[in-house]
């Protein structure tokens, strides 16, 4: 695909500057013309449907959670099941998800608007072996870590 080719040779410093330049409501509305709400992104396609602006053109740009998506590719053993903590779009889960295509992930997200979104880029990208739970880190100075309900179903 082209638009590969074209993230291959351009310098990240470039991408920076090309995305600080662009993202904006503009950029974002071209890259959702040429892609529609799906943004190939790393072998997935990503909805960025209720996403900040500029969130599409850094997905396209692979800007979007750039030092995390390093550290799943670089980091995440294929052999053990995850936790993630703070699934948002899900662009990460999709990572994880697919390097430990026969293993359980687990994505812990707080925010309940984020939910619909999660579930949509998983099932847009065939991920099954992902379980959600609408949850937040418990923060109340006991020994132990908990979760806490956010008001959304799991």
């Amino acid at each position: 695909m082209i638009a590969d080719r074209i993230r291959g040779v351009v310098p990240h410093s470039l991408k920076v500057l090309l995305a600080r330049a662009l993202s904006g409501q503009n950029s974002d509305r071209f890259v959702r013309f040429v892609f529609g709400n799906a943004i190939p992104h790393y072998g997935c396609r990503i909805s960025t449907q209720g996403a900040d602006t500029g969130v599409p053109t850094r997905l396209l740009l692979r800007l979007y959670e750039r030092a995390e998506l390093a550290m799943i590719h670089r980091h995440l053993r294929p052999d053990l099941d995850a936790i993630e903590l703070g699934g948002s779009l899900g662009v990460g889960t999709c990572q994880i998800a697919k390097r430990l295509s026969h293993r359980r992930v687990i994505c812990v997200e707080a925010s309940p608007s984020l939910i619909p979104a999660l579930h949509d880029n998983l099932g847009r990208n065939g991920i099954t072996n992902v379980t959600v739970l609408a949850k937040a880190i418990d923060y109340s100075g006991a020994p132990t870590v908990r979760f806490a309900s956010v008001g959304a179903p799991e």
